[in-house]
């Protein structure tokens, strides 16, 4: 995401991009917007991975008008590692994303988060009572249905298994090797 520009933040608003299954419009972030980020990370992770743009306004799903984001006084590495650890304390299994941010003219950014889709789904936002499991769907992030669940459940837990066969069949072949090697050179 370092190689996005105001610009092409700009031809989203010309082209009336939409907002969908990988793209995510919010104007401003603000402290009950944590909910809404947790939520719509956690969402992309579980499907495909997505980038969420915050400072860039939507109206009927469309991209419309860029209003920036204030960093409240803080520096941007401030701000970054705020977002970091609002990801990291509260979506389970942990998450890594690319956060970047685009410096308008005023005070005001523009806010990038790539979310990657994960190899250790499923994902879930975590709070004091439950867990709940989200999915991007075309421009919206939902709760996942117990039938997704469960057959993510069952594909991590498959793709698991496939690796540790996989581990297995290379260590059984290096021990071979290594013992055919000792009986060449001992006999």
């Amino acid at each position: 995401i370092t190689d996005i520009e105001l610009e092409d933040i700009n031809n989203l608003i010309t082209e009336k991009q939409i907002e969908n299954k990988y793209l995510e419009f919010k104007s401003q972030m603000t402290d009950w917007e944590n909910d809404n980020i947790l939520k719509t990370v956690c969402g992309f992770a579980n499907a495909d991975g997505g980038l969420f743009i915050y400072g860039l306004k939507e109206q009927n799903g469309e991209a419309s008008e860029i209003t920036g984001v204030s960093l409240d006084g803080k520096s941007w590495d401030d701000k970054k590692l705020q977002i970091q650890d609002i990801i990291a304390g509260n979506i389970e299994p942990r998450l890594n994303v690319e956060i970047n941010i685009i410096y308008l003219d005023n005070t005001d950014v523009i806010i990038l988060i790539k979310v990657p889709k994960s190899w250790n789904p499923p994902h879930c936002v975590k709070n004091k009572k439950n867990r709940i499991f989200f999915i991007r769907r075309d421009g919206r992030t939902d709760p996942m249905e117990y039938e997704e669940l469960r057959r993510m459940f069952d594909l991590n837990n498959s793709l698991i298994e496939k690796i540790n066969n996989t581990i297995a069949r290379h260590c059984y072949s290096i021990k071979k090797q290594q013992m055919n090697f000792f009986k060449c050179c001992f006999a």
